[in-house]
């Protein structure tokens, strides 16, 4: 099976990348530079989403995409200048795979796309919530309803396409938990508010 990721270098990629390899599938890693250093059995290709460039007969003879582009949401303060990046890095890039998946010969069996759980926007602590929940009102909630919507082309060519809403992802090897750990390690991490808050 052949599986193609864009997003590879992240947290996530990285490490879907590594078990995939372990497991035997061909990997091909969509990357905006060349990738120093491959693992056997791996190859890439060049893409832009910014620029909207990426050639369809690259994803020619892939079963599965996968789309975890996008800039980390905890790079820094959320000025105008970061939502401008954190929208197109999300939504630009998933258009753009999604339009060469619908392209692709044949058309891959699944569309996998990272999503984030603040779609549901802010909800009180003891809400349950599922696929089926409205959307939140929040400028967050907006945005990943946009990356939602910006897969549609492959799902409108007949490729499975399928939304992770993700929580707050934690590992030892980036992310926000090598944020933290510092802080708790000096002793200066602790309980905040009343207990209630809730972190999916």
């Amino acid at each position: 099976m052949r599986v193609a990721i864009a997003g590879s270098s992240g947290l996530i990629g990285a490490e879907l990348a590594r078990g995939l390899d372990m497991a035997g599938y061909s990997v091909l890693r969509l990357v905006r530079s060349p990738a120093p250093q491959l693992v056997a059995g791996e190859a890439q290709v060049l893409w832009n989403p910014v620029r909207g460039e990426l050639d369809p007969r690259a994803l020619d003879g892939c079963d599965v995409v996968v789309n975890l582009a996008g800039s980390s949401i905890a790079a820094g303060r959320w000025n105008e200048r970061r939502k401008a990046e954190m929208r197109q890095s999300r939504v630009q890039a998933a258009r753009v795979l999604a339009s060469a998946v619908a392209q692709a010969k044949p058309l891959p069996r699944l569309f996998f796309c990272a999503s984030a759980i603040g779609y549901y926007g802010h909800r009180p602590p003891d809400e349950i919530l599922d696929e089926f929940s409205a959307p939140g009102q929040s400028l967050f909630a907006q945005l990943v309803q946009d990356w939602e919507a910006a897969a549609a082309p492959a799902s409108a060519a007949g490729v499975r396409t399928v939304h992770a809403r993700f929580g707050l992802v934690l590992s030892t090897h980036g992310g926000a938990l090598t944020r933290m750990l510092p802080l708790f390690r000096l002793g200066l991490g602790g309980r905040f508010g009343a207990g209630r808050q809730m972190m999916s």
